[in-house]
């Protein structure tokens, strides 16, 4: 997901990893950027475990993994990092790729906002 408004991006990744009865997404790695800000913490408020800026969860019974973004990407760094995810999907040759976001209503003109709120919008510079 992509940090955003709202971090719907992220709630909807939680969700995802902690229904484990029905996805079974088991972490099983990380990744390291330096374009997203650093993060070390909890979990949750009653966990021991450490989580990162950037968590990859794997459901081998569902055949999808799945990245947590937990910070932002650095002020002036997004196409670099782009760039670097983008060159990972590549290296690991996923079949498809969504990415979970949200965007603030302020950013639509008049007549956007008179109709209603889409549900997806896709911006990629280039196709994978």
């Amino acid at each position: 997901p992509a940090v955003s408004i709202g971090n719907v991006g992220q709630l909807c990744v939680d969700l995802l990893i902690n229904t484990e009865k029905t996805f079974h997404l088991k972490k099983i790695g990380i990744l390291t950027s330096k374009f997203v800000l650093p993060l070390v913490g909890y979990l949750g408020a009653n966990s021991n475990q450490l989580t990162l800026a950037l968590e990859v969860y794997h459901s081998s019974e569902w055949g999808i993994t799945v990245v947590q973004q937990r910070t932002p990407v650095i002020i002036g760094k997004h196409d670099e990092f782009c760039e670097e995810v983008s060159q990972w999907i590549e290296s690991i040759g996923f079949a498809s790729v969504l990415v979970l976001a949200s965007s603030p209503a302020y950013r639509r003109s008049d007549r956007q906002l008179q109709g209603d709120s889409p549900d997806a919008i896709f911006g990629f510079k280039r196709r994978l």
